[in-house]
């Protein structure tokens, strides 16, 4: 029993990040003050000082950190395909050819 109440109190004691240490930080301007789904564009100067994949990324409304989720969003990139050219040949001066249509 002294152990688990020993632990709950370390756990509670125990330093928290204070907001004086951090070396940059960044104003979030949100109009929208009720709780809502948000979208925040960061600059290049964060991803230039954040760890790998934003691993030490903080949000804080005053002095209390704000739990948030991290989802990256890249413009879907299609495979090129290549089209086999099929009757190839030259008509009336005009190269023509037919090709299968892609999926």
């Amino acid at each position: 029993m002294k152990f688990l109440a020993g632990v709950l109190l370390f756990a509670f004691a125990a330093a928290s990040p204070e907001i004086r240490f951090f070396q940059y930080e960044r104003p979030i301007r949100n109009p929208i003050q009720r709780p809502a789904q948000t979208c925040l564009v960061l600059d290049a100067g964060i991803f230039a000082h954040a760890a790998l994949q934003l691993a030490d990324l903080r949000l804080y409304r005053g002095r209390t950190e704000t739990p948030y989720v991290i989802r990256f969003a890249t413009p879907k990139q299609d495979a090129e395909q290549s089209i086999a050219l099929l009757n190839l040949g030259v008509r009336g001066g005009q190269t023509v050819f037919d090709a299968a249509v892609p999926e």
